[in-house]
Parts: C-alpha cells; sequence; structure tokens
C-alpha cells in the first residue's frame, strides 16, 4: 500500500483460482486477518453460496495473492465487508487528521445559520413589525 488512499489493484480471478482457494480452505468458511483464522468454519456444500476475500483487505493494506484469499460463505460475507470498510474509513481518517493541520480544517456540525431576527422562515418573508 502507497498510502490510505491508494491500494494494490485486485488482479483477475478466473475459475481455476477460485476452485483452487476453495480446495486450498478445505471448502470451509474461513480466512486469516492479523495473523488470526476468522469465519464460521462451517462446510460449504455443493449449492451454497460462497465468494473468495481478501484476509487482509487491499484498501487495508493487503496483497492480492492467493496466501491472503480465503472463503466466506453467505452468512459471514456482510459481517467482514462492514468490518473491512469501518476500517478503511478509520485508516484514512486517521491519514487526514495527521496530514491536514487543525487550524485548515472544516469544522463540523454547524448546520444552517440562524435566521435573522424578524425573518419567517416558513413563509420566507419579513413579519410585520408594529
Amino acid at each position: 500500500m502507497t498510502d490510505a488512499f491508494n491500494h494494490e489493484r485486485r488482479g483477475s480471478m478466473s475459475d481455476q483460482r477460485r476452485a483452487r482457494i476453495f480446495l486450498a480452505n478445505g471448502s470451509k468458511c474461513h480466512w486469516v486477518k492479523g495473523g488470526k483464522m476468522q469465519g464460521c468454519g462451517r462446510k460449504i456444500g455443493a449449492g451454497d453460496k460462497w465468494r473468495v476475500e481478501h484476509g487482509d483487505p487491499l484498501e487495508g493494506g493487503g496483497t492480492d495473492e492467493d496466501a491472503n484469499l480465503g472463503v466466506s460463505c453467505a452468512w459471514c460475507w456482510p459481517a467482514k465487508d462492514r468490518e473491512d470498510h469501518k476500517d478503511a474509513g478509520h485508516i484514512r481518517r486517521v491519514a487526514t487528521r495527521h496530514i491536514i493541520p487543525t487550524s485548515e480544517r472544516k469544522r463540523s456540525g454547524r448546520g444552517f445559520q440562524k435566521a435573522p431576527e424578524g425573518y419567517s422562515t416558513f413563509s420566507r418573508t419579513w413579519k410585520n413589525k408594529e
């Protein structure tokens, strides 16, 4: 990974490569992330949905090598995707905080400014002052 905003490109995934990774993982739902086994470990049957996942995601600094690829069942992949995107967003936010000086960051939470005294935001006209 060159920086928090640019990552290694995803390689092609042929059917033969998918089959090789599926068999290398023992036809089970698991992948290695940060050196630890994850996934439910469920045996994936003939009709079950599954996909090849990067254990350490590309946007988090992982590689596209077969050693970083695992199999994820349909039950596990939504949670894995959610966690991967959360981690990648955190990496980008931290990198941004370290690059942009505090004095030049946009302030959040200010919302819309208050309407001037005597102005009706409902009708967008000035109220009569008597």
